[in-house]
């Protein structure tokens, strides 16, 4: 139990440093849509490394649409 509460601590750590920077301004809509997409893809199931990789391409895609 002990050691997957420790393994969860990196993405509470990154969670936390990513939802300090939300804003609710409708400039930042990009960012929500971002997070929101990492966030489905972590309930699903993926692993870390993926929801973050998403979060980025849909970020980035977003911004370079916009």
């Amino acid at each position: 139990m002990a050691l997957r509460v420790a393994a969860l601590i990196p993405v509470a750590a990154f969670a936390a440093l990513v939802g300090s920077g939300l804003r609710l301004d409708p400039a930042t809509w990009p960012h929500w849509v971002a997070v929101a997409a990492g966030g489905l893809a972590a309930y699903r199931g993926v692993p870390v490394w993926g929801t973050i990789a998403l979060g980025l391409g849909v970020f980035w895609l977003l911004r370079a649409l916009v």
